[in-house]
This record gives structure tokens, sequence and C-alpha cells, in this order.
């Protein structure tokens, strides 16, 4: 619902093709009846381009009025809106093509996790083995084995465990009292993972019993942040909707892959908490060795002071910061509906348009008016470049506001344009005259 499945998981070289495929489909879809219901093959948050919500079901006419790729002009603008609209996704996508294609394993039952000694998680880690912490957040934080990875248990465990890890290497679970195991297990099956080689028994603390030391992660509310770097760990779709000013955006799918460059001594922060403190883990596992968690996400961070976000915007743009750590905290306030509720905005939005109107009518009659009778101009096709020049000036206006926006806000550049164009129609109001050497003259023999 208001997106379109991602074409491009059969790889680069068919992703064009297949959204051009997907784009002629739609159009047969949209031939349909409106009231006609729509069942998604993907739930909402879907790394299959189905985008946040809680709605499980629209109807065609819903989707005409509301999905963006509905409103693209033809098939070319369908085709990049598409494409420049896919983000990542996990790691073991690639990999399930083919296991599909050959087909799973029957399994009659939920296979077991063999308790295992703290001396036998030992051995398995030194054999190239990976400990998974399936403990919630704030357990993790509070002592942990080192060197393990924290992915919370829920119902997002497979996809972080199949983007993080590979299906090749053992793995060994540390969980707590009272957590599903037969979720672990078939969480990890469903996406190809069977090499589970248990649990460590007792949990951290048969480890500590064990002479083995735990780490520690701190897990902080955003009042105690201390003015560490902020690392956001969101999807990039996330973050450009609202983040916290001066955040570095590092998609935890590929934070693993360049863990070197993230700053040192940084706050990790997602939407909640269970992202980051994964983030956290891989950070701790590459060396990093002061590493914080925000116990939250942005909207729980101290609000900037007036005006802030938008210099924060203008100051990376500056910087040369890539477009997605240059985006603006969007507005936390809830969206209201109804006229009632947005009167001002609406009675702003119909002076707008009468004002447009005005300046359209003016633009098709007083100006071919002006040319015939103050200047001579008798040729349709002289008096229409009038209005021809007047489109290319205000294309060129909009084009040059475009290109200042990455150093102004968008309200300076629009008081600054009112500014430049309120006196022009007094100025040509009150003109003296408009005859003089532009009028054509007579001469005699």
């Amino acid at each position: 619902m208001n997106s379109a499945a991602r074409t491009d998981l059969l790889g680069a070289d068919r992703t064009q093709e297949l959204a051009r495929a997907q784009y002629r489909s739609l159009k047969r879809l949209t031939a349909l009846p409106d009231e006609t219901t729509v069942w998604p093959t993907h739930g909402a948050g879907s790394f299959c381009s189905a985008p946040p919500g809680s709605e499980r079901t629209s109807t065609v006419g819903a989707e005409k009025r509301a999905n963006p790729l509905l409103a693209a002009a033809d098939e070319d603008s369908f085709v990049s809106q598409l494409i420049a609209s896919l983000g990542t996704y996990p790691a073991y996508f690639d990999r399930l093509g083919e296991a599909n294609r050959r087909g799973p394993g029957v399994v009659t039952r939920t296979p077991p996790l063999t308790e295992l000694s703290a001396e036998q998680v030992r051995t398995l880690v030194t054999d190239g083995g990976h400990v998974v912490d399936v403990r919630p957040a704030a357990d993790y934080a509070a002592g942990h084995i080192p060197g393990s990875l924290s992915i919370p248990l829920r119902g997002q465990f497979a996809t972080w465990l199949g983007w993080l890890l590979p299906d090749t290497a053992p793995l060994v679970f540390a969980a707590a009292d009272g957590q599903d195991l037969s979720e672990i297990v078939w969480q990890a099956y469903k996406i190809g993972y069977e090499r589970l080689a248990g649990r460590l028994a007792g949990g951290t603390t048969a480890w500590t019993a064990a002479g083995h030391r735990l780490a520690t992660t701190a897990f902080v509310t955003a009042d105690r942040t201390d003015n560490r770097p902020y690392v956001d760990v969101r999807q990039k779709s996330e973050f450009a909707a609202g983040h916290v000013p001066g955040a570095v955006n590092i998609e935890l799918g590929a934070l693993m892959r360049i863990a070197a460059d993230a700053p040192e001594g940084a706050v990790v922060a997602c939407g909640h908490g269970e992202r980051a403190m994964t983030a956290a883990s891989l950070l701790e596992r590459a060396g990093h060795t002061d590493v914080a968690v925000l116990d939250g996400g942005p909207a729980d961070y101290p609000p900037p002071t007036a005006g802030s976000l938008f210099r924060a915007r203008r100051t990376h743009a500056r910087e040369g910061c890539p477009a997605s750590t240059a985006q603006t905290n969007a507005s936390r306030r809830p969206v209201r509906l109804g006229l009632r509720e947005n009167r001002l905005q609406f009675t702003l939005l119909v002076i707008v348009n009468i004002c447009v109107g005005g300046l359209v009518g003016l633009e098709r009659t007083t100006v071919p008016l002006i040319g015939s009778e103050t200047f001579g101009l008798t040729s349709d096709l002289a008096i229409f470049s009038f209005i021809i020049a007047f489109g290319l000036t205000k294309a060129f206006t909009n084009l040059a506001a475009g290109a200042l926006t990455s150093r102004f806000s968008r309200k300076q550049l629009l008081v600054t344009g009112w500014l430049i164009g309120i006196p022009v129609p007094f100025a040509l109001a009150y003109a003296p005259s408009w005859a003089g050497s532009s009028r054509p003259t007579s001469c005699s023999a």
C-alpha cells in the first residue's frame, strides 16, 4: 500500500526491465473499480518496499488517491521514482532465491537448542562461531559476553540475524529465563540458518561463575548523552523523515562494513533502542571502547533552539556532508485533518490561488493589449512572445531559487522574492507613460 514491490532483487541488470513490467501491471489494476479491495503481499515496514503504517488492506480507489507511484506522469517517471525509492535490504535475500528453488528440508518438530557450558561456548567462538545475545537491550547493556552480538528476540529478529551474520558459521545463543527458545529456532530456520550449536546453559550467571568477565554498554537517556557524536542507525527513509540536527546516518545493515569510520565515543540511536544496541555490539566487536546507546529515539532528544534545524542543514551542506545527513528534523506535531482545523492554511491557499489566477488572467489579456495598442505590435507571434518571455523568466527564477535552497531556508527565499516583486505592479501602474522611442514612427520621403 502506498508503494509497489521492489524490482531489484534479481540483480541490477533486471531492475529497470521489471520496473517497466510493474508499471504496466499497475495500469491494469487501476482500471478495476475503485471499491476493489487490495490485499498487500507484504506487511507494513517490510523491506520489500512496504512503507510503515498500521493499515493491512486498502482499495484501488484509495491507492489512486494516496499512492505517489500511481501519480507518475508516464512510464519513465514511474521507473525513475520507483528505483529512487528502493532502500537497502537484508543480505540473506540474495541467498534465499536459490534456497527456495531447491526447497527446504523437512522438519517434523522444533529442533532443540543444546545446552552448552561456558567452556564449550568459548571453544565454539575460537573456532569461528558467533554468540548471539537475544535478551532485551537493557539486559545486554547491564552485562554481556565480550564480542557477542545483541539481537533482541522480537518480530524482526530473523531480519537482523540474516543481515549481519553468515549462515555458514555455528551460532550460540545467550537468552534470558522465560524467553521462548522455539521462537529463536523457527525464526532462524525460516531464513535458512540451521547451524544452531545451542545456548549457554545458565546464561550470563554461568559465564561469570566459570571465571569469565562480562562487558557492559552504557544505556543512557537523552539528558545523559554528554554532547557525544550522534550516530543514527535507522534506514535512510526514516532518517530523512526526522532526526537530531548534526546526526550522522549510518544504516545498521552497513555498519559492520564501515565500523572503522564511525566516530569515537558516539551515542548510537535508532527509534527505540533495539537496533542501536545491535549497532553498539558491532562497534564493540570492531574495537570501539566508549560507545553509549540512547534509550529512546530522536523524539526523546533535547529539542534544539529555534531555527537551529535550518542552520544545521545549511552547515552540513557547506561542509560537504552527504544529502542524507543534511536533512532537517521533521515537525513532531500530530497531523490535523479537516477544514476547521486547517482554516488558516486553507484561507492562505485560497488567497494565493486568487493572486495566481489574477496574474495568469493579466498575462493572457493585458499583455497582448499593451503589445498591440502601446507598442504597435500586430503580429500574434510577436504579441505572444511577451507571454513566452514571462514564462521563461518564471522558470529560470524557480531554477535559481531551487539552487539556493542549500544555503537559505524556503521562508527566506519566499520573503526575498515577495520584497522584489511587490514594487513591480505599482511601478507599472504609475509609470508616467508607456509611449516613447519604442512607438514606431513614419518617415516622409
